[in-house]
């Protein structure tokens, strides 16, 4: 038995690879593992890349694991590739600060923001 969970995972694989990977998130929080191992190949798409259109939203205590994988941020977005969980009325209290939160890269790990969406901050 696996201790991490991946969206190739069978159940967990949505109609995007964002959706793929936040259900892995979901699914690694809910049964405990508390780890996602994002491998090289995209089952969904049989590629090597995972293309994210919308943000990865991360919580406490978990561990992302890029397998000699590229995640890549697709053009026109204007999102984050990676985020924390965000709710307004609970944001600034003790209570939901978060921690333990780790992106771990391994062999050959590619976190690609894509094309300039000419945002500017």
């Amino acid at each position: 038995m696996n201790n991490y969970v991946t969206p190739n995972d069978l159940g967990i694989m949505g109609s995007s690879d964002s959706q793929s990977i936040n259900n892995a998130v979901k699914e690694a929080i809910k049964s405990g593992k508390r780890r996602v191992l994002i491998p090289r190949i995209n089952e969904r798409t049989g590629k090597e890349r995972w293309d994210v259109d919308e943000a990865i939203i991360l919580e406490s205590n978990l561990e992302i694991v890029l397998d000699n994988c590229h995640i890549r941020q697709i053009d026109g977005s204007f999102d984050n590739i990676f985020r924390n969980f965000d709710d307004d009325q609970m944001r600034n209290t003790l209570e939901q600060e978060q921690e333990n939160i780790v992106i771990r890269g391994i062999g050959n790990a590619v976190i690609d923001g894509g094309n300039h969406n000419g945002l500017i901050e």
